[in-house]
């Protein structure tokens, strides 16, 4: 902790190395947790896994069958032209995560470290759960793909480096939909030499890019309405 604190990582990404050293020191205590608060924690375990096993088929239910109906139509207003296509191999799948799931939650035996298990399963099929009912809505929604391919349709089929203004992530997922190699604008010593800029802000910033910079194209993703992208070209006509 101490090397990490003097090599200024600001960013969580940069702790992910240390989890697993952390998580097996901690695992020695697994064995010492008094009973009455392991099977306090335990049940606890059991109730929150219960709780969001159930809040997920809901959701899905709505997202997909329409029912319940008010919930359906929040989602629905979250995500106009939502198509749910053919989903049974997941609900089937799901189907059977969940009784598994159900089934492990009350037969585990009465051990001391019974408390940290339970968790531990908990996280695991609570994110698998995750991903088969509710990831083709969410990544409907939060998908950078469309706004990708809307921002290639106005660059030029021949075009010099591409300028991003954007965090890293955008980054890389702009290239990674449309295949657009980018350089950071704050980096690259050779930018000015690029034709096209994509800048990153939000919707009620009111930050203006002058010349040489032309706007040409301005949007988003469809389930964010904070974040905003604009491109620009290089306006290259004499002066």
């Amino acid at each position: 902790m101490l090397v990490l604190g003097f090599t200024g990582i600001n960013k969580e990404s940069g702790l992910a190395p240390i989890l697993l050293p952390l998580a097996l020191i901690g695992s020695i205590a697994a064995t010492r947790i008094p009973r009455g608060a392991g099977n306090a924690l335990y049940w606890f375990a059991v109730m929150t896994a219960l709780f969001f096993t159930i809040a997920a088929w809901i959701y899905f239910s709505a997202s997909y069958f329409g029912f319940p109906q008010e919930l359906s139509a929040h989602l629905s207003n979250l995500q106009p032209g939502y198509q749910p296509g053919n989903r049974i191999i997941g609900i089937l799948i799901g189907a059977a995560m969940s009784i598994t799931w159900f089934l492990l939650l009350f037969n585990l035996k009465r051990r001391p470290e019974r408390s940290v298990v339970i968790w531990a399963i908990n996280l695991t099929f609570g994110w698998m759960l995750a991903v088969i009912l509710l990831f083709h809505w969410i990544d409907e929604r939060k998908t950078y793909a469309p706004m990708v391919k809307s921002i290639m349709l106005q660059l030029d089929a021949e075009h010099d480096c591409i300028i991003t203004q954007v965090g890293p992530a955008q980054r890389g997922l702009i290239q990674y939909f449309g295949g657009i190699e980018t350089t950071n604008i704050y980096l690259d010593n050779n930018s000015q030499n690029c034709n096209y800029l994509i800048y990153q802000d939000r919707q009620d910033d009111d930050n203006h890019i002058g010349a040489p910079w032309e706007l040409i194209w301005e949007g988003g993703r469809s389930g964010d309405r904070d974040e905003r992208y604009r491109l620009y070209k290089r306006d290259s006509r004499p002066k």
